[in-house]
């Protein structure tokens, strides 16, 4: 049996009790500042929502709650290869399958996006928001989208977006993931207060996997989006 990643790692009382707790530390006049940050993703080739979205307002609006600030620091590495490991296990191993995703996130007791949530969330052309999962970890609140390719072209795309705990840790996060999925960087992208790397992952079936990590330093907020499909929309 596959090992339960959060069972082990994040016993349920363990998790709703520091959930608690890091939420009574929380503020209003963090949270209201936080909410009224707007962060621009890209209508690129790798857009999942539209260009007005944020990703913390994703992760909003997805979560149940507050948003718990993070509690690690610059010496911990154990966030950053348990956010790899969260890439992995949904994205690259389930993207292309909902049930299979949606298996995943209550097997592990993720916070699944309620129906009224999903619609909140605004769909665009090329994608259709399916599924939304968040849960609180040892880096914060880990947000899960996967929307599905609309059209003739088959296929998914599935996102997870996680507020780092600093700027630093993003090299850190790119090391790990290009040595996890043993990609290099095909194409990189500058826009302002955004960076954008593209890749392709191979694995045992075809066609590989597109993949691309936008990191908005400003906010340290980093999502990883994987397209799954026989074929891609050129703007995805």
């Amino acid at each position: 049996m596959k090992h339960n990643l959060f069972r082990a790692a994040f016993p349920m009382t363990t998790r709703l009790s520091a959930v608690a707790n890091i939420a009574r530390r929380s503020s209003m006049a963090r949270c209201a500042r936080l909410l009224s940050q707007q962060l621009k993703w890209m209508s690129l080739c790798f857009a999942v929502v539209p260009a007005s979205a944020s990703a913390e307002s994703i992760l909003r609006l997805v979560h149940h709650g507050e948003m718990p600030s993070s509690q690690a620091d610059d010496r911990r590495q154990e966030p950053i290869h348990l956010l790899i490991r969260i890439v992995q296990e949904t994205c690259f191993e389930r993207g292309g399958d909902s049930d299979a995703l949606k298996k995943w996130a209550d097997d592990t007791h993720w916070n699944a996006a309620s129906a009224e949530r999903l619609k909140a969330i605004p769909d665009n052309e090329f994608t259709q928001v399916t599924g939304g999962w968040t849960a609180a970890t040892e880096i914060g609140v880990v947000a899960i989208i996967q929307s599905k390719i609309r059209g003739s072209r088959r296929g998914f795309v599935c996102s997870v977006t996680a507020k780092l705990p600093n700027t630093k840790m993003h090299q850190d996060f790119k090391s790990i993931f290009e040595s996890q999925f043993n990609t290099t960087i095909a194409e990189e992208h500058d826009a302002p207060n955004q960076h954008t790397d593209r890749y392709w992952i191979e694995r045992n079936k075809s066609p590989p996997v597109k993949a691309s990590m936008v990191f908005t330093p400003s906010q340290s907020i980093v999502t990883i989006r994987m397209i799954h499909g026989d074929a891609w929309p050129l703007k995805l």
